[in-house]
C-alpha cells in the first residue's frame, strides 16, 4: 500500500482534467491526474487501423463553435493541426434515394427549430410531439414534399442530441447557432499533444488506477483505489462522465463518497443523463460514392400515415402529442434500416481515404455497440442509397472500426442528453462539494457536450482553486 500527498488529485485524464492540470501547474500547484484506462484523453479517443494503419477518432473529432472555442484557436496558434470546414457540400438521402435541392427543406426545419425553442412548456414535451405542432399548425403553407421530409430532417438533431427524437426535451435540444464546424484530419490525439505541451506528463498521469472511494476527513481528502493505493489532497477535480457518479457501491467504474454528494447534486441525476452516439467507420479499397460531396445526411423513413393525414385535414390536435420513451429502455429493441437519422462524414472528401464515418444516435447506437457484427447489415442499404447502386453491387468493407461508449464501464455513454423536463447542466456539479469540484462537457452551459466545453470547465475549476490558494 502506498500514500502519496498532493496539493490537487484530478480523477480522469480527459480534456477536462487535462486542462485543469495545467492551469493549476503553471501556477506552480503540485497536481496528480489518476486515470482508470491504459490511456489518456477520456473520450478524445485515437486509433489506428490495423488493416490500413490509417488514424481515427472515436471520439471528438470536429472543433465545434470554432468562432468562440479556444480549443481551435490554440489549435490555429500551434500550426501543426490539420482541418477543414466541411459544410460546403452536403447531400440528403432517404429510403428513395437523393432529396432534391429543389423540396427547399433547410428553411422549413430552421423554422421548425425556432417554433420548438419557443413553443409553451416545450422543454416537457419530446421533439416529436413539436415537430408534429408545427406541421398541424403550418400544413397550409407547406408543400406535400415538405411534410412529408421536413420532420425526418428535423430528426438530424437527434445526432448532437444523441438520442431518439421521442426520447428528448423538444426545446432544450436546440442549442442556439454557435459557429461553424471544423473536422480535425489529423486527429484529436494532437490537439491533445499540444495541450500537454510542457506538461510532467509520465510524473504527474497516473494510468489503470480507478478510484474507488473519495473521503472528506478533517481539512484533507482521502482517494482510494481499488488497488488499495491511497492518496491524499487538499482538493479534488472529480472529472468523470456523470453516469459514473449515479453507479451504486461495487459497480465498475463507481466511486463512493464519504460523506455522501448532497442533495444538490444527487437530486439532479433523473434530470440529466448520458446518451450513446456510436460512430461506425468503414474502410474501402476505392471510392464507389461521390467523391466531392463533404457529409451525407441519410434521414428516417416517411411516416406516411401522419402525413395523408394531415395533407387530408384528417387529424385533430389532440392526436398530435407522442408519449416520451424512457431512457431506461434504450437498446431494449433491433433497430430497423431507415428508422434512425445518421450524419456520415465522406472521408474522402475531407482527406482523401476511401472511408466512410457514420454518427448513429440512440437507441441504433446502443444496438450495433452490443452487436458489432450487425454493423454492415443495418448500415448497407444506407450505402447503396449514397452510392446509388444496388445493395448486390456493394464491395465489402476491407475494415469496420467502431466507437462502444456504451459498454465501456468508464464513460457508459458518449454525451450528455436532455430528457423532458430535464436539465441541461446537472448545476449542483458546479457548486460542487467543498473542496471536491466537478468538471467535464456534462458541468457546463458554453461548450456543452464539446471538448471545448470540457475544456472550459477545465479552466473553470482551475481558477476556483487558485483563487481559494490566492495564487492566480
Amino acid at each position: 500500500m502506498s500514500n502519496r500527498n498532493h496539493k490537487v488529485i484530478i480523477i480522469g485524464s480527459g480534456i477536462s482534467g487535462i486542462k485543469a492540470a495545467i492551469e493549476l501547474h503553471k501556477k506552480g500547484i503540485d497536481t496528480l491526474i489518476l486515470e482508470a484506462r491504459d490511456r489518456i484523453g477520456g473520450r478524445a479517443y485515437t486509433v489506428e487501423s490495423p488493416v490500413t494503419k490509417v488514424k481515427y477518432d472515436l471520439g471528438c473529432c470536429w472543433f465545434h463553435c470554432t468562432g468562440f472555442n479556444p480549443l481551435f484557436k490554440n489549435s490555429l496558434n500551434a500550426g501543426n493541426v490539420e482541418y477543414c470546414f466541411d459544410d460546403s457540400s452536403i447531400a440528403f438521402i432517404s429510403n428513395e434515394g437523393y432529396i432534391p435541392g429543389s423540396y427547399n427543406l433547410g428553411p422549413v426545419v430552421d423554422e421548425m427549430k425556432l417554433f420548438a425553442s419557443k413553443f409553451e412548456n416545450g422543454e416537457s414535451l419530446n421533439l416529436h410531439t413539436l415537430s408534429n405542432h408545427y406541421i398541424f399548425e403550418n400544413k397550409n403553407v407547406l408543400t406535400k414534399q415538405q411534410i412529408r421530409y421536413a420532420p425526418q430532417l428535423l430528426r438530424l438533431l437527434e445526432v448532437p442530441n444523441g438520442v431518439s427524437w421521442d426520447m428528448v426535451s423538444g426545446s432544450k435540444s436546440i442549442a442556439p447557432y454557435g459557429g461553424r464546424d471544423a473536422f480535425v484530419k489529423n486527429c484529436y490525439e494532437t490537439v491533445l499533444n499540444n495541450e500537454l505541451k510542457g506538461y510532467p506528463v509520465n510524473e504527474k498521469i497516473l494510468t489503470n488506477k480507478v478510484v474507488s472511494a473519495i473521503e472528506k476527513k478533517d481539512s484533507k481528502i482521502i482517494i482510494t483505489t481499488t488497488g488499495n493505493e491511497i492518496f491524499t489532497s487538499d482538493y479534488v477535480i472529480v472529472t468523470i462522465p456523470q453516469p459514473l457518479l449515479t453507479l451504486s457501491k461495487g459497480e465498475e467504474g463507481s466511486i463512493e463518497f464519504k460523506p455522501s454528494l448532497p442533495r444538490t447534486i444527487t437530486d439532479n441525476f433523473p434530470k440529466t443523463k448520458s446518451v450513446s452516439l456510436n460512430k461506425v467507420i468503414f474502410e474501402f479499397d476505392q471510392v464507389f460514392w461521390p467523391e466531392d460531396i463533404e457529409k451525407f445526411i441519410t434521414i428516417g423513413k416517411v411516416d406516411e400515415d401522419f402525413s395523408e393525414k394531415i395533407i387530408e385535414n384528417k387529424i385533430d390536435v389532440t392526436d398530435l402529442k407522442v408519449d416520451i420513451e424512457a431512457f431506461d429502455v434504450l437498446g431494449a429493441k433491433t433497430p430497423e434500416t431507415w428508422e434512425f437519422p445518421t450524419l456520415v462524414a465522406n472521408l474522402f472528401a475531407i482527406k482523401k481515404l476511401p472511408s466512410l464515418m457514420f454518427l448513429i444516435p440512440s437507441p441504433a447506437s446502443l444496438y450495433l455497440e452490443k452487436y458489432p457484427d450487425q454493423r454492415w447489415t443495418l448500415l448497407k442499404p444506407l450505402i447503396a442509397k449514397i452510392a446509388k447502386l444496388e445493395e448486390s453491387q456493394l464491395p465489402e468493407p476491407i475494415n469496420t472500426i467502431g466507437s462502444s461508449w456504451s459498454s465501456d464501464p468508464f464513460s457508459r455513454g458518449s454525451i450528455s442528453g436532455i430528457p423532458p423536463d430535464g436539465l441541461i447542466v446537472n448545476e449542483g456539479l458546479i457548486e460542487g462539494f467543498g473542496n471536491i469540484r466537478f468538471a467535464g462537457e456534462h458541468t457546463i452551459y458554453e461548450g456543452h457536450g464539446c471538448a471545448h466545453g470540457a475544456w472550459l470547465s477545465g479552466l473553470r475549476e482551475a481558477n476556483h482553486i487558485l483563487d481559494r490558494l490566492n495564487t492566480k
